[in-house]
């Protein structure tokens, strides 16, 4: 999929198939274009590319979305990649993003999140994003309890209305061992802390994610989206 792409309508149009139809016909011609996401009643995803155009409020309607990020860092600049799907059990993406960020800040020991923190924020504000769940690289509460860490800003940066699950890699000091989870046939654990929804509920979300490894294929999608350099 294209990452030119701008605001993502969801739109159930079971009802209101003509009136579409004409509006979509009204504006072919125009040059800035979006991808356009629709959903019949049976919930099966219809896929269409269309020239700019502006749907009434009345039938427009948000759907359920869990956004994924990851980061990527080179020279000084930084490359976010972000991957929109349904439900956690979901095997395909429903669209990929990606935000380039000219400047970034320093590396500061202890302060990683003041780096990749405002990386985030401009992939959400660049799209236009207001996700129900968004899943980290990384740690919520370094101590899995109380020690803030990149998710926990976030969270507080999106006025505390937007869970975060951070799902980390590598082990940090002090990070308790009920925040571990094991995928797949791996004896290495992933560390799973969260803010707004609670950590045992936040660990099977993430144990039921799609893949039989360590990782869960949509969140590798996302690291590999972050190293695609335009």
């Amino acid at each position: 999929m294209g990452n030119n792409w701008g605001q993502i309508f969801y739109i159930d149009f079971s009802e209101l198939q003509q009136e579409l139809k004409i509006q979509t016909a009204t504006w072919k011609g125009k040059s800035k274009q979006i991808r356009l996401f629709v959903y019949f009643k049976d919930a099966t995803p219809f896929y269409s590319h269309f020239t700019h155009f502006t749907f009434t409020q009345s039938i427009v309607m948000g759907i359920s979305m869990i956004l994924a990020v990851d980061v990527f860092y080179y020279e000084n600049k930084g490359n976010v990649g972000g991957v929109i799907f349904e439900n956690w059990t979901d095997e395909r993406l429903a669209v990929e993003l990606i935000a380039k960020i000219d400047t970034i800040e320093k590396y500061e020991s202890g302060s990683f999140y003041k780096r990749e923190l405002p990386c985030i924020l401009k992939l959400i504000k660049d799209h236009s994003l207001h996700p129900e769940f968004i899943v980290i690289d990384g740690y919520v509460f370094t101590d899995g309890i109380s020690r803030p860490g990149l998710g926990f800003y976030l969270y507080n940066s999106l006025s505390c209305k937007t869970p975060v699950i951070g799902v980390a890699k590598s082990y940090f000091n002090g990070i308790t061992p009920y925040c571990e989870l094991l995928r797949g046939k791996s004896k290495r654990p992933l560390f799973i802390t969260s803010i707004g929804i609670n950590l045992e509920l936040a660990k099977e979300c993430i144990a039921k994610m799609h893949g039989k490894s360590r990782i869960p294929s949509l969140l590798k999608l996302a690291d590999q989206l972050s190293k695609k350099i335009p």
